[in-house]
């Protein structure tokens, strides 16, 4: 077989069954984690059990996925299209919006006195939208005004 990391499928239970697949981790390494537990009506929530590190790391790291998919959800430009590059490039075109606003909402936050970052208290992803679009038309009239400059003002000799 080819040569590269070595992957482990593993399955762990929580509250169902879950799988994972990864070339990031050790099976063996374990890590202690608080586990709800109901037992005769009552729910223990100190309940400590070993949990594999890979299902660990997956959980730290995948809230940024949830969040963006969060709002992705109910904020698309859901066109419909008959072709299907054509939604996969929109849809692409949602996550780098998306994306990008998660970004700057946690570059505001992180330096809140740099006077470019600086936006009303309810900016929200309607806003940022609005201003990549503003943003997008006034580069096209620049370009614009540039291909009308130097068709009208080429000395081209022919």
């Amino acid at each position: 077989m080819g040569e590269g990391p070595p992957v482990f499928a593993m399955q762990w239970v929580d509250n169902k069954v879950v799988s994972i697949i990864s070339t990031a981790s050790n099976a063996n390494q374990k890590a202690q984690v608080k586990q709800k537990k109901q037992e005769e009506g009552v729910w223990d929530v100190n309940n400590q059990v070993q949990q594999p590190l890979a299902f660990q790391a997956y959980n730290r790291y995948m809230n940024a996925i949830d969040r963006s998919d969060q709002i992705l959800a109910t904020h698309n430009v859901q066109r419909k299209c008959l072709r299907w590059w054509k939604a996969i490039f929109f849809h692409l075109i949602d996550l780098a919006v998306v994306n990008s606003y998660i970004l700057f909402s946690e570059q505001r936050e992180a330096n809140s006195d740099f006077e470019q970052l600086q936006c009303p208290d309810r900016y929200n992803l309607e806003n940022f939208r609005e201003q990549l679009r503003q943003i997008s038309l006034k580069v096209r009239a620049i370009r614009a005004k540039i291909i009308y400059y130097k068709s009208t003002y080429s000395t081209s000799t022919f």
